[in-house]
């Protein structure tokens, strides 16, 4: 068992929190001291984290150039890390809601480990980027954090990662919508998935003509949710498309 400072002293720790500093450990981090914050008493790990673990959360806004270059230049002068970032352990990573910049600044400056305050409980992650006060979230942010959310919870399923690959095409971030085939391809090794799936993402990249391939795969397959081609508007990018509109004919829909 790990040993660690606890205030308030002689408090009995969650198992949450001792599995959390176990985890923490043999990440190649240390967990130093757990304590109950001081407005709803939940229990916190302070730690020293692997820095090449610690990630922005999946859905979080592109890092600022200025904004990184200025705290980059601050840690340089102070020649000292001040603030600890905030964590959540997910699956051997740890997303950090509130601290990405403070986090990439401490790897340009050559930091291999960095403190953070780590919470227990992933669902806060959620929590604190939709109360960020500095700048609320848009429609793009919220769109981002309600796919990331589905994909922790259900990225098992190829429909999902699907229609996330797709709006992550939609929404300008390719490598995303990749790793969401790359996922679904992967699904594909041990069990069936349908080709609509895969056309989907390739739907969101705008690569047309090998979307078009994987939905003409799904209709010779019978895949049931083809009939939704004619109606919906996540095709509506396709319609007037001459193969597409020949698969609508082919089908007795058009």
């Amino acid at each position: 068992m790990v040993e660690l400072a606890i205030a308030p002293r002689g408090a009995k720790l969650p198992a949450a929190v001792t599995e959390l500093a176990s985890a923490i450990e043999a990440d190649g981090g240390a967990a130093l001291a757990a304590y109950q914050e001081p407005i709803g008493d939940h229990w916190h790990l302070f730690a020293m984290l692997p820095i090449a673990k610690v990630e922005a959360t999946p859905y979080q806004r592109d890092l600022s150039p200025a904004h990184l270059k200025r705290m980059i230049e601050v840690m340089k002068k102070l020649d000292r890390f001040t603030e600890p970032i905030v964590a959540v352990h997910s699956a051997g990573t740890y997303w950090t809601p509130n601290g990405n910049h403070r986090r990439a600044a401490a790897v340009k400056s050559g930091a291999k480990m960095i403190p953070a305050i780590v919470i227990p409980d992933p669902e806060v992650a959620f929590q604190i980027l939709a109360l960020n006060t500095e700048k609320a979230h848009n429609l793009r942010d919220k769109a981002l954090e309600v796919m990331a959310r589905a994909l922790a919870q259900l990225g098992s399923n190829p429909f999902v990662l699907g229609a996330a690959g797709t709006a992550y095409g939609m929404l300008g971030q390719p490598e995303k919508a990749r790793e969401c085939l790359r996922r679904i391809e992967l699904l594909g090794e041990t069990r069936y998935v349908s080709p609509l799936a895969t056309g989907w993402v390739h739907m969101g990249l705008g690569d047309v003509e090998r979307c078009l391939d994987w939905f003409e795969a799904a209709v010779e397959e019978r895949d049931p949710q083809v009939i939704h081609f004619p109606v919906k508007a996540m095709y509506d990018s396709l319609r007037g498309h001459p193969r597409f509109e020949a698969l609508v004919r082919r089908m007795g829909l058009g």
